[in-house]
């Protein structure tokens, strides 16, 4: 079997495929399509697999086209830059949240760095009439495995907030290093989310310099991580008011203590109001790692935060390509929209 490779995405504002020259339609049978353009960055790729996730209703809604996502229809092309040759490309489609789905497939053979490679994902709607579903029996097996590594990559128990036990995601507790809180609060919310049916939210009215804190594991986090590995710490925020909203990833050794290298933390933070808006960060763990733990909260002035989809990742030595994902283009205008 073959050893399996795969890199997560980075989305970017779409540029024209090919200096801006138009690609035929592969089949004019579909009504919609979306360029995926993947820089394959400093590394030579073999038998690469990537993935990228999308979602079909809100780039149909977004034009203002009012009709149902047919599945079925999705089509992967890939277009040779030399000789503009199409060639149908095997994948897996994943339903994750909110209509969201994840797209995997394998760069097959060998993509040289400082390369592009160029695919139009084709898909329609119920109304254009519905379409045979895809069948790629030999590659399934490769690319399900490669969705189970996905599934496992996150290091943060219940990162969504999905899993709520009496009102409070499961796993996080709400730690306490100053005393004056009773004017903050906290609480699962529906009413605002990223993603899925829940996120966490924090009110600061107090006048202390932080809120209390939101920590998976509290003051003992459970989740293990190794030292001397670089890791990725991602979240979404929503914010209201002046307080800083903050998402804090710090290191432990093995009896919870911080360790003797300065740098063990990091802090994202986002500022003022603002709709969701992702942040991440990069750190390496000191020698004498352990532990991570992660905590949100508020600093500062008084403000509200809504937190969701956190994300702790270990990085590979070897950086993934990246994927732009390009406007919707409609069969019957032959243009973009």
């Amino acid at each position: 079997m073959r050893k399996l490779r795969w890199g997560g995405v980075v989305l970017f504002v779409f540029f024209s495929l090919y200096g801006g020259e138009k690609i035929k339609w592969w089949d004019e049978n579909w009504h919609y399509r979306v360029p995926l353009i993947i820089d394959s960055g400093i590394y030579e790729r073999n038998d690469y697999s990537v993935y990228v996730t999308i979602n079909f209703n809100e780039i149909l809604r977004n034009n203002e086209i009012k009709e149902t996502f047919d599945l079925n229809s999705v089509r992967l092309i890939e277009i040779n830059e030399k000789d503009n040759l199409e060639r149908e490309v095997p994948y897996i489609l994943k339903p994750l949240q909110r209509n969201q789905y994840i797209l995997i497939w394998r760069m097959e053979g060998k993509t040289p760095s400082l390369t592009t490679r160029c695919y139009y994902l084709y898909f329609d709607t119920v109304e254009n009439g519905k379409k045979a579903p895809s069948i790629y029996k030999d590659s399934q097996e490769n690319l399900e495995e490669v969705f189970k590594k996905i599934l496992r990559e996150n290091l943060i128990p219940n990162s969504d907030f999905e899993n709520i036990d009496k009102g409070i995601p499961i796993g996080w507790e709400k730690i306490n290093v100053q005393t004056d809180w009773q004017e903050d609060t906290f609480k699962v919310s529906q009413e605002d989310v990223h993603s899925g049916n829940y996120s966490l939210y924090i009110c600061k009215k107090s006048k202390t310099k932080s809120s209390f804190r939101i920590s998976y594991g509290g003051w003992k986090p459970p989740i293990k991580v190794e030292p001397n590995k670089k890791y990725k710490i991602s979240g979404w925020i929503k914010g209201k008011g002046d307080a800083a909203k903050c998402i804090q990833l710090a290191f432990y050794d093995k009896n919870w203590d911080v360790p003797k290298d300065k740098n063990y933390y990091v802090i994202l933070s986002t500022y003022g109001t603002h709709d969701w808006k992702e942040v991440y960060g990069f750190i390496v763990s000191p020698s004498e790692t352990c532990y991570a733990g992660v905590s949100v909260y508020l600093y500062g002035e008084e403000g509200e935060g809504y937190f969701d989809d956190l994300q702790l990742i270990e990085i590979e030595k070897e950086e993934s390509p990246s994927i732009s994902i390009g406007k919707l283009e409609k069969i019957f205008k032959g243009e973009d929209i």
